[in-house]
């Protein structure tokens, strides 16, 4: 039952009142919670890292399918009320740090991009690299805001050395393309699948969206992803799909390509690769351009603010580039 009922004798006579139970409040808020991830296009990872009340990656998924059993069903419902909250402070606040698109390298790497996503030539591989701070994410979350019906968006994980972890992330972010029998459906439901089936039901899912796959803290990503991706970029233009990876990464992810011991990936900076940014601290006037859209400096002192923006510069450079600014 979703709901409870009590009898109320008034003047006007017996009223029934019907209660939501904990157990459908619960599944409400989980079904919410999921409504406004698809909204904003966070991938699960995303979105338990950010907000921890939500449990675990499994239980996350229970609930917005509807299933409670073995659960502290109060206990999870105080936490998922307390997310929600979060959620439309998140959404309602006038005082997040803005996205500017107009500064730094931005502007070109934008265009770039546009001219990967628009182009269908074997070059589907893009890498924007960088250290902690660089602007990376910032990237990617201005091109989501672009191009949100052609993107989509992953966030690379230390429990990615293991490939079909990577792969059943991927298979709960693409909505479910399965053309199996209903004999081979109830038979992969009695077992859990094999690695192998794992890379069927992804790239299935993947190349049928005909999207951009952004991947973001890409240095987590093995040799066998790569070669999963390459695997995929190849199928892609097999078939005339517009399929495009595109990651972003620590410098590391770089090595991995180099390294003899990832060779089977070596097409990716090669022939499959359209570009490779890596992204540089931000220069004085960048900073400057950056601060004056939230500081008022007064007249006369210009000398003065080009004077801390040349340190502010020197200091980026060392302390965490545009996290740092």
């Amino acid at each position: 039952m979703t709901t409870k009922s009590a009898t109320y004798h008034g003047d006007g006579g017996p009223v029934t009142v019907f209660h939501e139970t904990p157990e459908a409040e619960l599944l409400t808020a989980a079904r919410q919670v999921r409504d406004w991830q698809l909204s904003v296009g966070w991938s699960d990872a995303r979105l338990l890292k950010e907000f921890p009340g939500l449990g675990s990656d499994k239980t996350y998924k229970k609930l917005w399918n509807g299933n409670t059993a073995e659960m502290n069903v109060a206990g999870q419902a105080d936490k998922y009320r307390a997310v929600l909250v979060e959620i439309e402070e998140l959404t309602n606040a006038d005082g997040v740090e803005p996205v500017y698109d107009d500064l730094g390298q931005v502007p070109a790497i934008m265009r770039s991009l546009g001219r990967f996503i628009a182009q269908r030539d074997m070059r589907r591989f893009f890498i924007i690299e960088g250290p902690s701070g660089a602007g990376k994410s910032k990237v990617l979350d201005i091109l989501k805001t672009r191009q949100p019906a052609k993107v989509l968006s992953l966030v690379g994980r230390q429990r990615w050395r293991s490939l079909a972890a990577m792969l059943r992330d991927i298979l709960a972010l693409v909505p479910v393309i399965d053309r199996s029998t209903e004999e081979a459906k109830q038979s992969r439901a009695r077992r859990e699948p094999t690695l192998h089936e794992l890379m069927e039901l992804a790239a299935d899912r993947l190349l049928a969206t005909s999207r951009v796959l952004a991947i973001d803290e890409g240095q987590y990503l093995t040799g066998a992803a790569l070669n999963f991706l390459k695997d995929l970029i190849n199928q892609g233009i097999e078939k005339g799909v517009r399929f495009y990876v595109l990651v972003a990464a620590q410098e590391t992810l770089w090595r991995k390509l180099e390294a003899n011991a990832e060779e089977e990936a070596k097409q990716l900076r090669h022939n499959r690769l359209f570009r490779r940014v890596t992204l540089t601290a931000p220069t004085a006037e960048d900073c400057r351009q950056f601060l004056e859209r939230s500081i008022t400096f007064a007249a006369g002192e210009e000398k003065g603010i080009a004077r801390e923006c040349d340190a502010l510069e020197r200091a980026a450079a060392k302390l965490g580039r545009w996290a740092f600014v």
